[in-house]
């Protein structure tokens, strides 16, 4: 056996031996792609990881957007959840009365922004949180105003700007 039947021949076995199988090829739908650019506008839903120029989050969905780098803004539209983690953002994170907003350790060129949020989950279990923790921004502000669940602005680092957090039904912690 050559060289260059083995390597696939040895794939093969160890797909079979961790009981993977597959049923045929695999088509494009089947796989998102870890980088992407040539979208200027990203719909979020569920979770997504990648480079990208502007995300949107629609309303009544849940983004966890990770480790990803955008040239644009990311934005949460009315109804929508969502947690942003360490990512890179040379514009805006805005959220126009979500219902759930968590940024951490994220990178901001501009201006956080979390407006009017409900605050109640569709159960009604309790309420539900804004947060804005251990993150930097550059050039921008960071402003909570008028949201009605639990607000959480601690450890965060701006180079330019102020922090504003006003109106707010529950504010827990401000550091």
């Amino acid at each position: 056996m050559s060289r260059f039947t083995a390597i696939p021949t040895l794939g093969l076995l160890l797909a079979l031996a961790c009981g993977e199988t597959m049923t045929g090829p695999v088509e494009p739908t089947d796989v998102k792609p870890l980088l992407q650019s040539s979208d200027s506008e990203v719909q979020c839903i569920g979770s997504l990881t990648g480079t990208f120029q502007n995300v949107t989050v629609p309303s009544g969905q849940f983004c966890a957007l990770t480790n990803s780098f955008l040239t644009g803004n990311l934005k949460a539209l009315p109804g929508s959840m969502l947690t942003s983690m360490n990512n890179t953002i040379r514009g805006d994170i805005q959220a126009d009365k979500a219902l759930f907003v968590d940024v951490v350790g994220d990178h901001v060129g501009g201006n956080i922004e979390i407006f009017e949020g409900p605050g109640r989950d569709p159960f009604q279990f309790g309420f539900l949180d804004y947060r804005v923790r251990e993150a930097t921004v550059m050039e921008g502000n960071i402003h909570v105003s008028k949201n009605q669940g639990n607000v959480f602005v601690e450890e965060n680092m701006l180079l330019k700007g102020n922090i504003v957090v006003e109106d707010n039904f529950n504010l827990i912690q401000l550091i």
